[in-house]
This record gives structure tokens, sequence and C-alpha cells, in this order.
């Protein structure tokens, strides 16, 4: 059999910090944070290049980040201790 990987996502970066910001305002919480130093390994900017879940999967993003924040927040309310 074969594998292959197939990266999911909107094919737009986000920061860390857009995250942080975005998740704040779509659900009404702060979040503390400090800046600190990059890591040994961590990358400037990722993102995700979507074009084998299209071309494959015939999958294209739905979603929005304000989406994801609301419905992972959600999930975790829901959800305190996991599975």
């Amino acid at each position: 059999s074969q594998v292959m990987n197939i990266n999911l996502g909107t094919g737009k970066g986000t920061s860390v910090l857009e995250l942080i910001h975005t998740f704040q305002d779509v659900n009404k919480v702060k979040i503390p944070f400090v800046f600190g130093k990059r890591r040994l390994g961590d990358y400037g900017k990722v993102v995700a290049n979507n074009s084998l879940a299209i071309e494959f999967l015939n999958w294209k993003p739905s979603r929005t980040i304000e989406d994801m924040c609301s419905d992972g927040w959600k999930w975790q309310k829901l959800n305190p201790n996991g599975y």
C-alpha cells in the first residue's frame, strides 16, 4: 500500500500573535502570554501547501481561522478532560 502525506490548511499563514488575538476576540477570553527567544528549530513562518488536498481529495478549506478558534474553544469547554 502507498502512503501519501497531505497538508490540510487554508494556504494562508497566521502568526502566533495573530492567532492569540483572534482567539481572544472570538471567544471573549484573555490568554496570558510572554514574548521569548525563538527556540532552536523554530521556523519564522510556516504555511500549509494544500495543493495536494485540492487535487487528490477535491478538498478546499471552507472554515475561517475565526471558525476554528470558536469551534476549538467550544469543544474544550464541553470536554475539559479530553475525550
